[in-house]
């Protein structure tokens, strides 16, 4: 019997990328400068920094070296209840986790292919770098970006799922794209009963 292929984003599903960001901005004298720590919340745009999200742009450029740095990605600690979906959807689909690359470090790859290994047991052969994640086919798609779900159901026949996040709301979903908030819900959408 031939499995679905079940395609899973990483940084904002199994990653926890704002966190590692938060925990930098937070830390190490970095605050905003009214002394208040930011949170995930407030992060309400793909940029950060930006004046729609965190609105701290004279960081960008100190948190865009960080990020390229050895240990950025490997720091990364896995999103609460990520590594058991993980086994789940494995028992019942062909997961492979589809993940943009930074093309601005030279550690990003290497640490990210390690660290999905050491965290959820997921091999080299199971990751696909692709900053078009449309251009990889499946059956499904899980992903924290409108953007990549939209682009994804324009040309795959399967059903992509937003992952909900304060940076994704306000916008409204195209058919075949669906929000889930949480892993029970994307597996009741999926058949799939633990």
């Amino acid at each position: 019997m031939i499995m679905r292929q079940f395609n899973i984003d990483c940084d904002g599903i199994l990653s926890d990328y704002c966190g590692r960001a938060l925990d930098w901005i937070n830390g190490g004298g970095l605050m905003a400068p009214s002394g208040v720590a930011k949170t995930y919340d407030e992060i309400t745009h793909w940029d950060i920094f930006g004046p729609r999200a965190l609105n701290l742009p004279h960081l960008k450029d100190a948190f865009a070296e960080f990020e390229r740095s050895k240990g950025f990605v490997s720091g990364m600690k896995p999103l609460p209840g990520a590594r058991a979906a993980v086994a789940i959807l494995r028992k019942y689909f062909d997961l492979m986790v589809v993940t943009s690359p930074s093309h601005k470090s030279n550690h990003w790859v290497f640490e990210r292919t390690v660290w999905l290994d050491d965290h959820f047991g997921i091999t080299p052969d199971e990751i696909i770098y692709a900053k078009r994640k449309s251009r990889v086919s499946g059956d499904y798609l899980l992903d924290d970006s409108l953007d990549n779900c939209e682009k994804w159901v324009s040309v795959n026949k399967g059903r992509a799922f937003l992952w909900d996040a304060p940076y994704n709301r306000g916008k409204a979903l195209p058919p075949h794209v669906k929000r889930v908030r949480a892993w029970d819900e994307l597996y009741r959408e999926v058949g799939v009963y633990p």
